[in-house]
């Protein structure tokens, strides 16, 4: 996985399987939910692998600083609670906590994006600052979608990535994605 988170950071923008979160809203679980939907849908081109990265900043379209996520270990189990108990089918989904410090010596190596801005005190080795990476795997011919009404969103609704916008699936995606 950190092959992979690696080559994600190096790119600096978000794509159809990839998207950024400068934090955890726990306010807004419906939404969340929404984007990782959308993500495990939209993966057919990273060989069925989607990730969700909770702690980069993006502005402007490029990761340009790193947060820490308080709390890190509920807002774990809040994700793994919200993919549980609001998606159609078990999305196979591994989640795993990286140090900023980490990232910060990445960049020092040329294997990230040298635009993310770490603070001094990320920067230190004693910083005990973490984001949170989600890696989700889908499933050969399935559709994810809600499996009951979440905030807004109907039971039924699903969703995929174009860039890094969510729009709705079509009928023709629903068939496309029954065949991969």
């Amino acid at each position: 996985m950190v092959k992979d988170v690696k080559k994600l950071l190096k790119m600096s923008f978000e794509g159809n399987f990839f998207d950024v979160k400068s934090a955890y809203d726990k306010t807004n679980r419906a939404e969340m939910t929404k984007d990782i939907i959308a993500l495990v849908n939209s993966s057919e081109e990273n060989n069925n692998t989607a990730y969700a990265i909770i702690g980069i900043v993006e502005k402007n379209q490029k990761f340009v600083s790193v947060e820490n996520v308080e709390k890190i270990d509920i807002i774990e189990q809040k994700i793994v609670h919200c993919i549980i108990h609001n998606t159609n089918r078990k999305i196979n989904l591994q989640i795993r906590k990286i140090r900023i410090y980490e990232l910060y010596q990445w960049q020092q190596n040329n294997e990230i994006t040298d635009e993310i801005v770490f603070t001094e005190e990320q920067k230190k080795l004693e910083s005990k600052e973490q984001i949170l990476v989600i890696q989700l795997k889908r499933e050969p011919r399935v559709v994810y979608e809600l499996a009951k009404k979440t905030g807004p969103y109907e039971k039924g609704r699903s969703w995929k990535r174009i860039g890094s916008h969510t729009d709705e699936l079509t009928q023709d995606d629903r068939e496309k994605l029954m065949k991969i």
